[in-house]
């Protein structure tokens, strides 16, 4: 999940009815579950209430695991530019920032994962400060990813319409969001594969267009 598993309830007692409704289903999926933490999660909830609440089973808000060869690294921008975490509706979405200390944990991170090659996911976006939808330090962001030398993609959400860019030989993929609309018609979700040889494959379902990132 790519952030905002829950919208926007009157109050907290039927925000955990929605997600709670939600959980069941997303537990019939067999495989290992990974969350990562949206602007909406966080409307009625504070992060540690949320994380209680949800169903899966994560070590933070940000965090990283490694499996089938590759490194993945979830990250949190549900900050506000003057540090403060988003809790019960306390922000404004636009205002969406990585604070210094989760940065240096990434360049650590990064540093730790050996020549395995990486996969980010965020659910703001990393590729356009000046876009409404971004983390307002992304340049931040992207030069510690950089850096690395180790990533390939990130991927995220938040931004419905979804978009792609390549910055500097990273694929930054925003996929296209599951609620613009009920019933079939209007779902939308992917299927990422990675070759040997680092290619990457989206086969796209409903609206998310398939893509070849090379």
């Amino acid at each position: 999940m790519l952030g905002d598993f829950v919208d926007t309830a009157p109050d907290q007692k039927t925000e955990l009815d929605y997600l709670r409704i939600i959980q069941k289903a997303y537990a019939r999926f067999a495989g290992k579950r990974y969350l990562v933490l949206g602007n909406h999660d966080l409307m009625k909830f504070a992060k540690a209430e949320f994380l209680e609440n949800c169903g899966i089973n994560v070590p933070n808000t940000y965090y990283s695991f490694s499996a089938g060869g590759c490194h993945f690294v979830i990250l949190d921008a549900n900050f506000r530019q003057d540090g403060e975490p988003y809790a019960s509706g306390n922000f404004k979405w636009r205002d969406t920032f990585i604070p210094p200390f989760q940065l240096e944990w990434l360049r650590e991170d990064l540093r730790n994962a050996g020549d395995k090659k990486t996969l980010v996911f965020v659910h703001q976006n990393l590729y356009d400060e000046l876009n409404d939808y971004c983390v307002k330090n992304a340049h931040e962001v992207r030069a510690v990813l950089e850096e690395s030398a180790k990533v390939l993609a990130v991927f995220q959400g938040h931004e419905h319409r979804g978009g792609y860019r390549n910055i500097n030989g990273i694929h930054y993929l925003t996929l296209k969001a599951l609620v613009d609309g009920a019933s079939l018609e209007n779902n939308a979700y992917s299927v990422v594969s990675i070759s040997v040889d680092n290619r990457i494959r989206v086969e796209g379902f409903g609206k998310q267009q398939g893509l070849d990132l090379i």
